[in-house]
């Protein structure tokens, strides 16, 4: 995936001035600032290699795929089905704050994540830190506003602020993130896009056409990319790899947090996209959930489906949408991380 220029209707707001640059290696150019993404730490200060962990690597939990079952005097359920749970927050007399929230957080309602959930006084504390240290260089801070765009809904962007404050687990490992999009002629108005990773790309490709056959899918692209997959040559047994992006898993939960908050509440439909601000996602409580998958009967939490665009971003769902989150996401995991 070939980052593109900087657009400033495209883009939120950001220094101008910078540009991402994350480490060079053979098989990959510099990253230069694309639509939806943000300036990263410049060139001269990053590290000219990546990190390897530390640990030898377990595997990482998948998120249950049903929702958890809450004991009742934290969660509650109104006539419209509509679930709400105590909030997580903390009082000023050290106790659990009691207010009964609604849950909205983008990847609880598609998987039943059990997240934590705020009340609007203390989801706005959340916001008063503007930035944090680099976990590669103390002394080089990060600001939240240059990563997280303003019509994401506020969990989302505290979600994604605390996964960017929080060093990657010492189990994470080096890999890719590949997007695959999935055929589906009985919903003309979706499009359906897998976001996962993989260790060894070429052998997880191989994996997903013998696992779930009765769609057919498109390779449309996968990071870090390579100059051979940016031309367009992304046939089946024919993709050529680079090098592997490092803590994979950490990349992955912060495109899946993006992600899951623009399918559930497609701002990109809004005529003035990107220049809207997000809700707390009250309004649009519907039931949001994944069904399982009529091949091997799993709930593939890696599957977002968007609302087909219009007007600036139709049919361009994967190339102004999606593919400028994984691009943004993996700059910043290796030029923070």
């Amino acid at each position: 995936m070939r980052p593109r220029p900087h657009s400033d209707s495209n883009a939120f707001p950001g220094p101008s001035s910078s540009h991402l640059q994350p480490p060079a290696t053979p098989q990959r150019p510099h990253l230069q600032q694309a639509p939806n993404s943000a300036p990263a730490k410049p060139a001269s200060s990053a590290p000219n290699s990546r990190p390897s962990p530390a640990l030898t690597p377990t595997k990482r939990p998948r998120a249950a795929s049903s929702p958890p079952s809450p004991t009742a005097s934290t969660s509650s359920s109104n006539s419209k089905g509509e679930v709400k749970v105590q909030c997580s927050g903390t009082t000023k007399q050290d106790k659990r704050c009691t207010r009964m929230v609604a849950v909205t957080a983008p990847l609880s309602r598609l998987n039943g994540e059990d997240l934590p959930h705020y009340c609007h006084q203390h989801i706005n504390t959340a916001f008063e830190d503007v930035k944090f240290p680099s976990h590669k260089d103390s002394g080089v801070w990060v600001e939240f506003k240059d990563w997280i765009p303003e019509y994401l809904q506020k969990e989302t962007q505290d979600q994604l602020r605390k996964e960017m404050r929080t060093k990657h687990s010492a189990a994470d490992v080096s890999g890719y993130i590949y997007a695959f999009e999935i055929d589906d002629t009985t919903r003309a108005d979706v499009v359906h896009i897998k976001v996962g990773r993989a260790v060894k790309l070429t052998k997880r490709l191989a994996e997903w056409d013998k696992q779930c056959q009765s769609k057919q899918t498109h390779l449309r692209g996968f990071w870090p990319s390579t100059k051979d997959a940016d031309d367009g040559n992304l046939g089946r047994g024919r993709v050529q790899v680079g090098d592997p992006a490092s803590w994979c898993h950490k990349l992955e939960r912060l495109i899946h947090l993006e992600l899951a908050d623009l399918a559930v509440n497609a701002p990109y439909l809004d005529p003035a996209y990107p220049n809207v601000k997000g809700g707390t996602g009250s309004a649009n409580n519907r039931v949001v959930s994944r069904s399982s998958c009529p091949d091997c009967g799993k709930v593939h939490q890696e599957i977002f489906s968007f609302r087909r665009a219009n007007g600036r971003y139709k049919g361009k769902e994967w190339e102004e949408i999606v593919k400028p989150v994984i691009e943004k996401w993996g700059g910043f995991v290796e030029a923070y991380v």
